[in-house]
């Protein structure tokens, strides 16, 4: 028996039953069986609902796996959505006739409700399908194909519907992948969406003449549906309605439709021709997109806008006339269109998107520019200098992105916008008079070689060094005047940094040279790059350059250098002493090349490094005291700069045991005296660790420090912090 402690009733609503289960009699004070009121109710086995019950709330028994019987009073009018939804165990069902409205899944998952065939119906709605067979007719009297009815029912094959059948809810046959012809009933008017979705075996369907809608996603990859017939009825087609439906080679749309979602047809490769119905007004996102085998489309007078992407990638696509009502059309419209040979923009056109025309390879004009309403959505041709017509204003994402190998370009004072992927990432000179801002987001991913503007005085600090060559390439005629001067100035300062580029380019070498801009100082690295190269032309011009300098500045500059190295040498071993004589690696200077196998963070081992007052710099100097590596044999350029400049290799073991982090087989480790701190991970590869000597000079031990080494016994000064860290720890402590 039920109390009625057990319910929650609030004006003749039962909000909650909180009883133990079993047999329950609801109170008859209850008209409605509020939303999860039984939700859940594991142990619930009967439900005696009272006569003036009218309405059931969505989930009201839902998860009641163990209710096996119900009694539903006449005058109940309403069974809300997954009202008993996985009640496993229930049998039987009563609806009366004053039932007008029963919501999707309200019997989904009812097991128990099956008849022989395997088919759960309540109310003329089919919910559920248990049967094993890969012929399933649905039996008579069913008026509606409940949502997921046949949720990856894997082994079927085919289905007949009866004429009573109306419509087809959400996700009905959804997964079933082998299911090859389904019947579909004269007197259907709805599909819901996601119906036939990855019905992957299905090939052939004819859609009755009462269908409006197709919803979305309804034939989404259906890979095998290479034919469907659609009725004068039907007036939309849902989002992705036939997207992945790549054997689809023809559909003929109506003249009712009047919309089309989008992705509705999105990767349909084997359509070949479309009309689109003259009721439709737009073309939406990625509607036809990678459709590769499209050959043409017909679209109708009326038309005002076409979508992102509407028709990206359709490699095929020869033919796309614009009726003159289109006004907009969206970015990478059509993108990768390869075979369009013209199309032409209507004059009311008022908004195009960022490479709407993009790789449009077939609408390059005789200098391989594809060019449209003042934007330059492509360039295809053959020679690396590309001088943009004057009428540009605009150049789009991509517009250079086919362009194989090094590129020139002259930008004209029309362009006023450029998009940030409009050259992706190119190798690039760029020509322009006046550079402007929105130049410096287009080339951030790009290698810029050279730069060629009257004002270099625009151009971000990034991209200094190639104004500079640009500058040394074509100098302007008076090399006095004050951007001359700030351009030499600089090429002088950063010789030694551009001597591989100088010898790239024998014109700026030679610029260098006869304005006497590479300094003595700076001679030596010349000298040896041309030594190198061993090219007569270029090692003659350098000779001749040694003359202009003369033996005595250059062995003036030389002796200054070495005394210089020596002077840093002097430094070092002077660190490397105080180092061998306490261990403190405080004040040293590090660099790394290569990736190291223990320290594969970088931001890691520069904390670590401050933690004990050494640094971490990233290029090697003569204030360097050592460079790590991975291989202190390797020719790398930071090895070679490390040998000229007697800054000692060392490879990672020794560095590891130089800052105090210790190998898998270290068994015993006593702590230099100068260390304060020992940190998280100082331990970490230590597995086989079996004693460590702290010193009373350590004052902070990180978390986990030795959560690796199970077995350690931490020897230290009796009082000290060691031992008190230990015993907070419960690792082993001996006093020394």
């Amino acid at each position: 028996m039920s109390s009625c402690k057990d319910f929650v009733i609030r004006k003749g609503v039962l909000k909650r039953y909180k009883g133990p289960g079993g047999e329950v009699t609801v109170p008859d004070s209850v008209n409605i069986i509020g939303d999860s009121a039984f939700l859940d109710c594991a142990d619930l086995l009967s439900v005696t609902l009272p006569d003036g019950v009218t309405r059931i709330g969505k989930y009201a028994f839902s998860g009641c796996g163990d209710l096996q019987s119900i009694n539903l009073p006449e005058g109940l009018t309403s069974i809300g959505e997954w009202a008993f939804e996985a009640c496993g165990s229930l049998q039987k069902v009563n609806l009366p006739d004053t039932v007008t409205d029963i919501g999707d899944y309200a019997f989904s998952d009812c097991r128990s409700l099956a008849d022989a065939e395997g088919f759960v119906t309540v109310g003329g709605v089919l919910y559920d399908y248990y049967g094993h067979s890969g012929d399933a007719a649905v039996p008579e009297g069913v008026r509606y194909i409940g949502g997921g009815a046949f949720y990856q029912c894997t082994e079927l094959k085919s289905v007949t519907l009866p004429d009573t059948v109306t419509s087809i809810g959400y996700g009905a046959f959804q997964g079933c992948r082998n299911l090859q012809n389904v019947s579909l009933p004269e007197g259907l008017t709805g599909i819901g969406g996601w119906a036939f979705y990855g019905c992957g075996s299905l090939s052939a369907v004819t859609l009755p003449g009462g269908v409006t809608v197709i919803g979305g996603s309804t034939f989404q990859d259906c890979a095998s549906l290479y034919s469907v017939k659609l009725p004068e009825s039907v007036t939309s087609i849902g989002d992705s309605a036939f997207k992945g439906c790549r054997n689809l080679t023809r559909i003929d749309l109506p003249d009712t439709v009047e919309n089309i979602g989008d992705s509705a047809f999105r990767g349909c490769r084997g359509l070949r021709n479309i009309t689109v119905p003259r009721g439709v007004t737009a073309i939406e996102a990625w509607t036809f997109s990678g459709c590769r085998d499209l050959r043409s489309v017909n679209l109708p007078d009326g038309l005002t806008a076409i979508g992102d992407s509407a028709f990206l990638d359709c490699g095929g696509l020869e033919n796309a006339a614009l009726p003159n009502s289109v006004t907009a059309i969206g970015k990478s419209a059509f993108r990768g269109c390869g075979s369009l040979q013209s199309i032409a923009l209507p004059e009311g056109i008022s908004d195009i998107g960022d490479s709407a025309f993009s790789g449009c390879r077939g609408l390059a004009d005789g200098n391989g520019f594809v060019i449209r309403k003042g934007t330059l959505y492509g360039y295809y041709g053959q020679d690396g200098n590309a001088v943009i017509p004057g009428d540009v204003t605009v150049i789009a994402g991509g517009a250079f992105s086919d362009c194989p190998g090094e590129l020139c370009i002259t930008v004209p004072e029309s362009v006023r916008a450029v998009s940030d992927n409009a050259f992706s990432r190119a190798v690039l000179t760029i020509r322009i008079k006046n550079w402007f801002p929105g130049l410096n987001r287009a080339v951030k991913r790009c290698t810029v070689r050279a730069i060629f503007t009257d004002n270099p005085s625009l151009v971000p600090g990034t991209l200094r060094r190639a104004s500079a060559i640009g500058f040394a390439l074509e100098p302007e005629d008076d090399l006095t005047s004050e951007t001359s001067l700030v351009q030499m100035s600089y090429l002088a300062r950063n010789a030694s940094k551009l001597c591989g580029q100088a010898f790239d380019i024998p014109e700026m070498l030679r610029f260098m040279c006869d304005h006497m801009l590479i300094k003595a100082k700076d001679f030596d690295i010349y000298e040896s790059e041309a030594e190198r190269r061993d090219e007569p032309e270029l090692t003659a011009l350098i000779l001749n350059y040694q003359n202009k300098l003369g033996f005595d500045a250059i062995w003036s500059a030389r002796e200054r250098k070495e005394q210089r190295v020596w002077d840093y040498a002097d430094r070092r071993a002077e660190r490397a002493a105080n180092r061998e004589a306490d261990g403190n690696i405080s004040g040293l200077r590090f660099v790394t090349a290569g990736r190291l196998r223990d320290w594969r963070s970088r931001d890691k081992l520069r904390s670590h490094l401050e933690l004990h007052g050494a640094k971490l710099g990233g290029k090697v100097t003569m204030n360097t005291d050592y460079l790590v590596t991975n291989d202190v044999t390797a020719s790398s350029e930071k090895n070679r700069k490390a040998l000229e400049l007697g800054v000692p290799v060392i490879g990672e073991e020794e560095f590891n045991r130089m800052v105090g982090r210790f190998y898998p087989d270290a068994e015993s480790v006593e702590i230099p005296a100068w260390v304060r701190t020992i940190p998280s991970d100082a331990f970490s590869r230590a597995v086989c660790l079996k004693s460590v000597t702290i010193p009373g000079s350590v004052t902070a031990i990180e978390d986990g420090a030795f959560v690796n080494c199970p077995g350690v016994t931490v020897r230290a000064p009796a009082g000290s912090f060691a031992e008190e860290y230990a015993r907070n720890n419960g690792i082993s402590f001996e006093a020394e």
